[in-house]
């Protein structure tokens, strides 16, 4: 059978599929959790946790970017964020502030 013919009823494209015939056992192909990169931000994390909790978590994301771009990150303000965002509600989603109701003349 050609892979084409293959792929078509799996709804599969032709590459997986190229893979999977390549591969010795299927089970080569299924692939566990990513592995975790290392982050430029890795060694500045013991010096965020340590200002967090001197802070009582009230220094703004902007000044702990600051303080650790005098340090050598050469991160972005998003990367900060990020991991503030993880670090001070772990399994939480971001909550947004409620959005503003206009009140109709009515």
């Amino acid at each position: 059978m050609g892979i084409r013919h293959i792929a078509r009823p799996l709804g599969w494209g032709r590459h997986t599929v190229q893979r999977y015939a390549r591969a010795a056992r299927w089970q080569d192909m299924v692939k566990g959790r990513k592995r975790q990169l290392p982050s430029k931000l890795d060694p500045f994390k013991p010096y965020l946790v340590q200002r967090w909790s001197e802070a009582d978590g009230k220094v703004t994301i902007f000044d702990l970017h600051r303080e650790i771009t005098a340090r050598g990150f050469r991160g972005h303000y998003s990367t900060v964020r990020d991991w503030a965002r993880r670090a001070t509600c772990p399994g939480q989603k971001a909550s947004r502030p409620p959005r503003h109701r206009h009140r109709s003349g009515r």
